[in-house]
């Protein structure tokens, strides 16, 4: 009898435990599912919003309100089973809030923390230089859209002035200034309706060539170059040629509207043009501006007495000079005095005074000018009635510079 008692209430208490768990799994699965979480809203499409939601557990379908405020009130706009909604037909350009809640059969526990978006409108919006005055600018296309808007500013605060409608996804602009920066945006539209405007996307056009390049002053080897300024370069770059069509070499760069070149080639004519250059890149190179430097100074390289009233010099010779100065003294005066001008790089002399000794230097010239004056050199004529050191006439291998 005692053992039947405690299996009846062994029996008892196992049923009692059961149906305590039964009840207890049972209140957790069939109670209203929580709150959707990760709402997200995004314009889609010219006239729609796409609404995502992570999926909750215990849903069975899922309602989404649409509002147009936070705050404000918000209608039921459709039922769904998925995790996502498309709400179509929506006004061009306007603004929608969405609030999204989970249900099942014991129904559901609110809705969710509002979020919002506008209809579609254009992304991806680029903008690249291609040429010194043509834009090119790019977006994403927009379903739904027929057509899109181009406006342009040249400040991102700017107005922004409508410049072309186009039924594609690419504008190119031309017509544009030099060395500006230039801001666009980009709308939507479907007929008279038209999508929220993108940020401005900004581009730059390469300077234009510096103009009135000018040779301001040449001395010796050294040439100052001026130009007039080109809107937008931060930076000049000088080049130096040797004739108007052949190649160049960078010689100078200059923040100002001037440069130096201190290794000008002597005696020959230098061509120079200058580049304005931006963060766009370098612009063409200018109308070149020339000028003729003064030959090389000649050094005397041979000197000798030919007789007891003539003297021999030989000097070296410049390729750009045309003709050159001898000037001679002697211990009498104080000053040198033009002897002879002459075409080749040698002059005998004549007409001198016996046992004398004579001073002598040389300048090289050319249409720029002439040359500095060479070193001073020196010889005596022999004593009359006796005869000069004979010497070869060949000209000396040494220190001639046949450039």
């Amino acid at each position: 009898m005692n053992r039947l008692r405690i299996v009846l209430l062994a029996g008892i208490l196992t049923s009692a435990f059961l149906l305590s768990c039964s009840n207890s799994v049972s209140d957790s699965v069939n109670g209203p599912p929580p709150v959707p979480l990760s709402v997200t809203a995004s314009g889609s499409s010219l006239t729609g919003v796409q609404v995502d939601w992570v999926r909750v557990l215990g849903a069975t379908s899922y309602e989404v309100f649409r509002g147009a405020s936070d705050t404000g009130a918000f209608s039921l706009v459709g039922t769904v089973t998925g995790n996502s909604f498309f709400d179509s037909g929506l006004t061009c350009g306007a603004f929608y809030y969405y609030k999204v809640s989970a249900l099942n059969g014991f129904g559901n526990k609110g809705q969710s923390v509002a979020v919002g978006s506008t209809t579609g409108f254009p992304e991806n919006v680029a903008a690249r230089l291609d040429s010194l005055s043509e834009m090119v600018v790019t977006w994403m296309p927009v379903p739904g859209a027929v057509s899109y808007n181009a406006y342009r500013s040249t400040s991102d605060t700017g107005v922004f002035s409508k410049v072309a409608s186009l039924t594609g996804d690419t504008l190119v602009d031309t017509g544009l200034s030099a060395g500006l920066t230039y801001y666009y945006k980009i709308g939507a539209a479907n007929g008279s309706q038209e999508s929220p405007l993108t940020l401005p996307v900004i581009a730059k056009t390469i300077p234009a060539a510096p103009a009135n390049v000018i040779i301001v002053s040449v001395m010796g080897n050294v040439d100052t170059i001026a130009w007039q300024p080109s809107v937008g370069a931060v930076l000049y770059r000088v080049y130096r040629s040797a004739s108007d069509t052949g190649a160049y070499a960078l010689v100078d760069s200059s923040s100002s509207d001037t440069a130096l070149d201190f290794e000008v080639p002597s005696g020959v004519r230098s061509y120079y043009f200058v580049t304005a250059v931006s963060s766009a890149g370098e612009s063409k190179k200018s109308v070149s501006a020339s000028v003729l430097t003064v030959p090389a100074t000649p050094q005397i390289v041979f000197d000798s007495a030919v007789s007891s009233t003539s003297i021999m010099f030989v000097w070296n010779r410049d390729s750009g000079a045309t003709s050159y100065n001898v000037y001679r003294k002697d211990t009498t005066v104080d000053s040198f005095s033009l002897a002879a001008n002459v075409t080749s790089d040698t002059l005998l002399d004549t007409g001198l005074t016996p046992a004398n000794k004579y001073f002598y230097l040389t300048t090289a010239l050319d249409s720029a000018g002439e040359s500095p004056k060479s070193a001073v050199d020196s010889a005596t004529t022999s004593a009359s009635g006796t005869m000069a050191k004979v010497f070869s006439l060949q000209r000396p291998r040494f220190g001639i510079n046949s450039r």
